[in-house]
């Protein structure tokens, strides 16, 4: 007697243990453990200058795998689009930049690049209810950390949450603190939340019950209040105007409104019951310091990008090489262009812009949603740089653009060129 057939195709299995290694990422992206296994002299405590294996690296290391298993064609250079070939040369300048100047910081950033494109990969290939659920994982996760952050205003600092909280440093604005639950600093916590409401706006918008999709998205304009972080202000004024000339079907323009109305609602109750924050936010920007020294990491990048034009310092040795140039901070370029300029070479800096602009199109051609879920983060990658030099903010910048490129699209959203 012949032993069954399994009737479960292959594909379906793989599809199922991509969205549960999804569901882990996005569990584990906010868990403050870790273990550095390299350092720069002197760098075993800046994260910018070391090397640490943490819990999100074990989901990243398997959907690696899982996605070199089960790879697909690639295909002809002609049949990829404009985004794919720029991202592809963008990839080759860097790898060369990386034989030019290897290290350990260079090579773990290859890694998540890389692990960032199993990410996205995995997005496209589960099923759309699978998807659906990693879509609701990351809101619950957004949720959690909201609360927590929220708590750790109140309290005034740190709440025993264990490895559900970041212990470090807590940032003060007049009488308030900065809240940054499991991340190191409250700016990458708000990056977190920007990408989590955009998963709620295209989890909200195919829902047949959109409400725990708006609830979840209103904790977590509550949570960025206390973040104090204005690039997060900025975006959640524009989401807001996308949501609000939305067009369509009455029962769509009801949720998005609704949407926006519920992150607005949740950022002012937040902004208004932990001190008076916002307001010393407020004079900070108006003083002399506007910018908080962002023209100066500019300029100590422009240092570098002078020094090394060709090739760059080597990925990821941004701070490691600033030593070697006048500057006042060990800290990245807080503008992703001029990062990969001083790392990658002037190339590498001009394939880096074009990708945004590419990433720009993209996303307006696709409809007001797609739109929207660029839209709410992207200021960081020009004024901050968690999202392409910390781990979790790779690793969660790989999330944002997998719920971008599989947002289905709508392009009588708003009036395109053919």
């Amino acid at each position: 007697m012949t032993a069954p057939v399994a009737t479960e195709p292959r594909g379906a299995e793989l599809a199922r243990l991509r969205e549960l290694l999804l569901v882990i990422l996005v569990a584990t992206i906010p868990l403050a453990m870790g273990v550095v296994v390299w350092s720069a002299p002197g760098g075993a405590g800046d994260f910018n200058r070391r090397v640490s294996i943490s819990p999100l690296d074990v989901a990243l290391a398997l959907l690696l795998a899982v996605a070199i298993a089960d790879r697909r064609p690639i295909g002809s250079w002609r049949e990829r689009s404009w985004l794919a070939r720029i991202a592809v040369a963008l990839g080759a300048v860097l790898v060369i930049a990386l034989a030019v100047h290897p290290s350990p910081k260079g090579f773990d950033l290859a890694f998540r690049i890389v692990a960032g494109l199993a990410v996205i990969d995995a997005f496209v290939r589960v099923s759309r209810r699978g998807r659906e659920r990693v879509l609701a994982a990351i809101v619950v996760a957004g949720v959690v950390e909201s609360l927590i952050g929220m708590a750790q205003a109140a309290h005034g600092g740190a709440i025993g949450a264990g490895p559900l909280e970041y212990k470090g440093f807590f940032y003060t604005f007049g009488s308030s603190t900065a809240g940054h639950a499991g991340f190191d600093h409250p700016y990458h916590l708000a990056f977190f939340l920007l990408v989590v409401i955009g998963a709620a706006l295209v989890g909200a918008r195919g829902a047949t019950k959109p409400a725990p999709w708006i609830i979840g998205a209103g904790v977590c304009g509550a949570g960025l209040s206390i973040t104090y972080s204005r690039a997060a202000l900025l975006s959640l004024l524009l989401f807001g105007v996308l949501m609000l000339v939305a067009r369509g079907p009455h029962a769509r323009r009801h949720v998005l409104r609704l949407m926006a109305a519920a992150v607005a609602i949740g950022f002012v109750v937040g902004a208004l019951s932990f001190g008076d924050g916002w307001h010393a936010k407020g004079a900070q920007t108006a003083g002399a310091n506007a910018d908080s020294s962002r023209r100066v990491r500019a300029q100590e990048a422009l240092r570098l990008i002078e020094k090394q034009p060709a090739v760059g310092v080597g990925p990821g040795r941004y701070t490691i090489a600033l030593e070697s140039v006048r500057h006042s901070e060990l800290l990245p370029a807080h503008n992703v262009v001029l990062q990969e300029a001083a790392e990658g070479g002037i190339l590498a800096g001009v394939l880096s812009g074009l990708l945004l602009l590419a990433l720009t199109v993209h996303a307006w051609r696709s409809g007001l949603e797609t739109t929207a879920v660029f839209a709410l983060p992207v200021l960081f990658f020009v004024l901050d740089a968690y999202p392409y030099v910390f781990p979790s903010g790779l690793a969660a910048s790989a999330v944002w653009l997998g719920v971008l490129l599989t947002t289905p699209s709508q392009l009588a959203d708003v009036d395109v060129p053919a």
